[in-house]
């Protein structure tokens, strides 16, 4: 996250976000660079880039994240971006706030990220 691009207030569905994990939470704040988005699986049309396969793979996937339940504290299910992949997480958007010196970010190390988030097997699958 580049400090001085970073408000500090909560991201909204039109705001570029990036993931900050704090103590055991995990929110999205307002940055430059973009690694948090809300759960939501885009269609496009057939393309050389998006062909049957990945059409078919698209609606699949949305069937699945559609019949996740809502948390019922608020939080969104979205998608988290490392170096090492993707993760799918409840996240708090739209809190107001600034980093603090022991949150964890795209920016640390990948063994920093992995205890943090609490990555299995990440060696492995980042391979």
């Amino acid at each position: 996250m580049d400090e001085k691009n970073e408000s500090g207030r909560g991201c909204g569905p039109n705001d570029t976000c990036c993931w900050v994990k704090r103590r055991k939470k995990l929110r999205c704040i307002i940055c430059e660079t973009g690694t948090c988005v809300r759960a939501v699986v885009l269609r496009a049309k057939h393309s050389e880039f998006y062909d049957k396969q990945l059409e078919e793979a698209t609606e699949k996937i949305s069937e699945i994240i559609g019949g996740i339940r809502a948390a019922e504290d608020g939080r969104s299910l979205s998608f988290i971006m490392t170096r090492m992949g993707i993760m799918l997480a409840w996240v708090e958007h739209g809190e107001e706030g600034s980093r603090e010196p022991d949150d964890v970010t795209v920016k640390d190390d990948n063994s920093n990220i992995a205890e943090a988030l609490g990555l299995i097997d990440w060696e492995e699958q980042a391979n």
